[in-house]
C-alpha cells in the first residue's frame, strides 16, 4: 500500500526497474495499491505520471499475479523512460489492473513482449483512460514483436485497446502487435487506431507501418464504435481482424456505424490495407455497419484497400454476408468527382536550389493571421543570411492535456541534424522564439505537439506551410494562406474536416474574385482549378462555418507548389 500523504512529486512511482535485466516478480493474491483520489486534489499538484509500476529500458521482466490498483497515473508503463534504451523481452502474466487514472497499461516503445491473461478495468480520471494504449512519444521508439492473449479490457471511460500513432515517420520501425483471444467491453470505444492524420512528414518516403492484427476477438457493448480508426493515411500500417464477433456497440450514439475507417491522405494508394477475415457484426439497431467517415460514405482515390467477408447480423436477426472486394467497394462507395481530372497527380518534392524568393523587407519582422497546427506538422523558412531568426508563436493545450515542453527543431533542407532549436512556447500570451542559423538557405522546422496546438502569427523570415509530403493538420483556424499558381499549371486543392466538424473554406483568384466557397464535413472536398487557371497568387481562407462544430481540419495543395503562405508578400516560387 502506498504511503498516505507521499508521492508528492508530479513523477513520483511506487515501483520502478530501470535498465533491470533478468527481473522476475510473483505476486498471486498481492496487490499495489496507490490513493488515486488523494492525488487529485490539494495539497498535491494534479498530475497524470504517479504510476504504479514502470518499466524502464532493461530486459528479460517477468511481472505475474499481482493486482495493481487505484494509482495516480499508468498501472503499469512500459518505455524508455530514463534509461535510454528500448526494454526487450517483457512479460505481462495473471495481472488485474483496476481502477487507475491514466491507462491501466502504457506501451510506449518495447522489442518482444507478452501480456497473457491480463485484466484492464476500470480506468478513468484523464485522457486517455483507456485500458491498454500504444503510444510511442517519438518516431525512434519502437513497437515491435508484442502479443496480447487471453486478455480483457472492460469498463474503461476512453478505448478498450488503443493505438496511437501520430508521432511516427520514415524512419519508424514497422508496428507487429497481435491480440489473441482478447475481450473488449463496455467502454468508450472497443479498438482505437489514431494516426497523424498526414504520412511522408520528414521527406517523401511513407511510414511502412507494418500489421495490427485481432484474431478470434471480441469488441461488444461500447458506446461508440466497436472498432475505430482516425485519421489513417492509406499507405500505413495494415489492419487485420481475423475470426471477429463486433456486437451491440454505439450504445450511446446508435446511428454511428458499427466500424469506421476514417482515411488521410487521399491519394496515398495502397490496396488491402484493411483486411476483414470471418468476422461477424452484430447491431442493436439499424444502420450502416461500415462508413469511412462520421456522416458520409466517401472512400477517396482507391476502392481496393478494404479486403475480406463479413457478417452482418441486423437487428431483426436477419443476416446477410458481404464479400469486401472492388465490386462491392464501388457500388458501396462515392468518390468525391466523377472524372479523372479530379484524382491529382503524384507529389513531387521541390527543387530549392532554383527557388526563387519574394520578400520586400528582408529582416523585418512582420505580423500575419494566426494559424494552428495539430499533431505533426512541417514549416518551411528562407534566411536571407546567416543570423537570428525569430517567429511569435504560442501552444494551447487541448483538452485537459498539459502544456507539452520542448524543443523545434530547426534542419537545413537536405540535412538530417539539428542546427538550432527553439524551445516551444508556453501556453497562453504569445511569445517571441527565435534562434540563430548558420547561413543563408531554406530551414525546415519540425513541429510534434502530440495533441496539443501551436500557432503562428508573426515572423522575421518568408516561412510557409508545407504540404508537398502530405496534408498538414490545422485547429480551430480563422486565416489565410497564399500559393503560387504558374502561367498554365492547374492544381488540387483538398480540404477536410474531422468527422461532423466542418470548415468553410474560401478560395479566391489573384484578382481576388471568389474562385469556389464551400462548407466541408468529414467527407472531404477537392477542388480543381481548371486548365486555364489564372497565373498569380491565389488565396484560401479557413473559416469557422456559422452554426456548424469546428476544430479540425486538413489543407493539402497538389499540382503545383504545395507551400502556402501566411504572408502574401513574403514566398518563394
Amino acid at each position: 500500500m502506498a504511503k498516505k500523504g507521499e508521492y508528492r512529486g508530479l513523477t513520483d512511482i511506487m515501483l520502478t526497474y530501470l535498465n533491470a535485466e533478468n527481473v522476475k516478480i510473483f505476486g498471486e493474491g498481492a496487490t499495489l495499491r496507490m490513493h488515486r483520489e488523494d492525488y487529485a486534489k490539494a495539497p498535491y499538484v494534479k498530475g497524470e505520471w504517479r504510476h504504479l509500476l514502470c518499466i524502464c529500458g532493461g530486459r528479460n521482466v517477468l511481472i505475474e499475479g499481482l493486482r495493481l490498483a487505484d494509482s495516480g497515473g499508468d498501472g503499469v508503463y512500459v518505455g524508455m523512460k530514463g534509461a535510454g534504451k528500448i526494454p526487450k523481452n517483457i512479460t505481462l502474466r495473471n495481472l488485474v489492473l483496476d481502477r487507475n487514472w491514466r491507462n491501466a497499461l502504457s506501451v510506449i516503445a518495447v522489442d518482444g513482449m507478452l501480456v497473457e491473461n491480463c485484466s484492464f478495468l476500470n480506468t478513468s480520471g484523464t485522457l486517455p483512460e483507456a485500458g491498454v494504449d500504444f503510444e510511442p512519444n517519438s518516431p525512434d521508439e519502437r513497437i515491435v514483436n508484442c502479443v496480447l492473449r487471453n486478455c480483457v479490457s472492460d469498463n474503461n471511460r476512453g478505448k478498450a485497446f488503443g493505438i496511437n500513432a501520430t508521432e511516427n515517420n520514415a524512419q519508424t520501425a514497422p508496428y507487429g502487435i497481435r491480440f489473441e483471444n482478447c475481450r473488449a467491453s463496455r467502454s468508450k470505444w472497443g479498438w482505437s487506431y489514431t494516426d497523424g492524420g498526414c504520412n511522408q512528414k520528414d521527406g517523401c518516403r511513407p511510414w511502412d507501418g507494418g500489421t495490427v492484427e485481432f484474431v478470434d476477438s471480441t469488441f461488444i457493448e461500447c458506446d461508440m464504435e466497436g472498432v475505430a480508426v482516425y485519421r489513417k493515411p492509406l499507405s500505413t500500417a495494415k489492419l487485420i481482424l481475423k475470426n471477429c464477433l463486433i456486437a451491440d456497440n454505439c450504445r450511446k450514439q446508435r446511428e454511428r456505424p458499427d466500424v469506421r475507417l476514417a482515411v488521410s491522405g487521399h491519394h496515398d494508394l495502397a490496396p488491402d490495407v484493411y483486411h476483414f477475415e470471418n468476422v461477424t457484426v452484430k447491431q442493436s439497431a439499424e444502420r450502416d455497419w461500415l462508413a469511412t467517415s462520421d456522416e458520409g460514405s466517401v472512400l477517396p482515390g482507391n476502392v481496393t484497400c478494404i479486403s475480406g467477408v463479413v457478417s452482418v447480423v441486423s437487428s431483426d436477426g436477419s443476416k446477410r454476408v458481404v464479400v469486401l472486394d472492388e465490386e462491392w467497394s464501388r457500388s458501396r462507395f462515392k468518390t468525391s468527382a466523377s472524372d479523372v481530372d479530379a484524382i491529382p497527380p503524384p507529389r513531387v518534392a521541390p527543387d530549392f536550389s532554383k527557388m526563387s524568393v519574394s520578400d520586400p523587407e528582408p529582416g523585418v519582422f512582420r505580423a500575419f493571421g494566426v494559424f494552428f497546427l495539430r499533431n505533426s506538422n512541417r514549416c518551411i523558412f528562407y534566411a536571407e543570411k546567416a543570423g537570428e531568426v525569430s517567429f511569435d508563436a504560442v501552444q494551447n493545450a487541448v483538452g485537459r492535456r498539459p502544456p507539452k515542453k520542448g524543443w523545434i527543431n530547426v534542419v537545413p533542407i537536405g540535412g538530417k541534424r539539428s542546427i538550432c532549436r527553439m524551445a516551444l512556447p508556453g501556453t497562453g500570451d504569445v511569445q517571441r522564439i527565435s534562434c540563430a542559423v548558420p547561413k543563408k538557405g531554406f530551414y525546415t522546422m519540425r513541429l510534434s505537439l502530440g495533441g496539443n496546438v501551436i500557432g503562428f502569427s508573426g515572423s522575421s523570415v518568408p516561412m510557409a506551410l508545407d504540404t508537398t509530403s502530405g496534408c498538414a493538420t490545422m485547429y480551430r483556424c480563422d486565416c489565410t494562406f497564399h500559393f503560387n499558381v504558374p502561367e498554365g499549371e492547374k492544381f488540387w486543392l483538398h480540404v477536410k474536416g474531422d468527422g461532423r466538424e466542418c470548415v468553410l473554406s474560401d478560395v479566391k483568384t489573384p484578382a481576388g474574385d471568389t474562385f469556389w466557397r464551400k462548407i466541408v464535413d468529414g467527407d472531404g472536398f477537392w477542388g480543381v482549378s481548371g486548365k486555364d487557371s489564372l497565373p498569380g497568387m491565389w488565396s484560401i481562407s479557413l473559416i469557422p462555418p456559422p452554426g456548424r462544430p469546428y476544430e479540425d481540419a486538413e489543407i493539402e495543395l497538389c499540382g503545383v507548389s504545395g507551400f502556402l503562405f501566411p504572408d502574401r508578400d513574403r514566398s518563394w516560387k
